[in-house]
């Protein structure tokens, strides 16, 4: 199976952000996090096999990394945007 480029990835990221962003817009922090919880969760328990609790592990791990390279960046753009005061 050949890979897809990384701009055609990045490009598949973004679309889904952009379709995802309105649905979630103004609704309550709390019930967001819920429900990116119960998605991540449907995601790894469909991830079955040999050394999948090692994988599931390690990909959380890399998701919360992300998480936290990420949050200055949103917060730059959303202070760009005049979304907030600093």
């Amino acid at each position: 199976m050949r890979k897809r480029p990384r701009k055609a990835k990045l490009r598949e990221v973004l679309e889904l952000i952009e379709q995802i962003r309105p649905i979630l817009a103004g609704k309550n922090p709390d019930a967001i996090g819920a429900a990116l919880a119960e998605l991540q969760a449907t995601l790894y328990a469909g991830m079955q096999g040999i050394g999948v609790e090692q994988l599931r592990e390690e990909l959380m791990a890399m998701h919360m990394r992300m998480v936290r390279n990420l949050i200055p960046i949103c917060e730059r753009e959303m202070l760009d945007r005049g979304e907030f005061e600093q």
